[in-house]
């Protein structure tokens, strides 16, 4: 079997990134997008975080780090995760041909344009 990547946690939780030599059985595949229905204060939240995080990245090539234009969007997306983190330890964020995908759940077509 092919070695595939895991998330690693990050600060509060998030995973991110692939740790190379890491191997999933087959037990631990999971179909996306198979996940139960996202409460729409969490998909909301999540939506608010990926925007927002997109947008500091994007600026933060514009813009000296301690710009407002900076600060401002990553204080705004560290508000989405603070609130998604009050009910729960772990956030998963994806794409996964071309759908953003949130702890295995796709989100609807709404949520998505929301992004773009």
């Amino acid at each position: 079997m092919p070695k595939r990547g895991r998330g690693t946690p990050i600060h509060g939780g998030a995973v991110a990134g692939n740790q190379l030599g890491d191997s999933l059985s087959d037990s631990e595949i999971t179909q996306a997008g198979t996940g139960d229905a996202l409460p729409e204060a969490y998909s909301r939240n999540a939506v608010l975080f990926i925007v927002n995080a997109h947008a500091a990245t994007v600026n933060m090539r514009l813009y000296p780090p301690t710009s407002s234009m900076v600060t401002e969007t990553f204080d705004k997306a560290r508000e989405g995760l603070d609130v998604i983190f009050e009910g729960s330890d772990v956030i998963s964020i994806a794409t996964i041909e071309n759908s953003l995908m949130v702890n295995d759940v796709r989100l609807s077509d709404v949520e998505q344009a929301k992004r773009r």
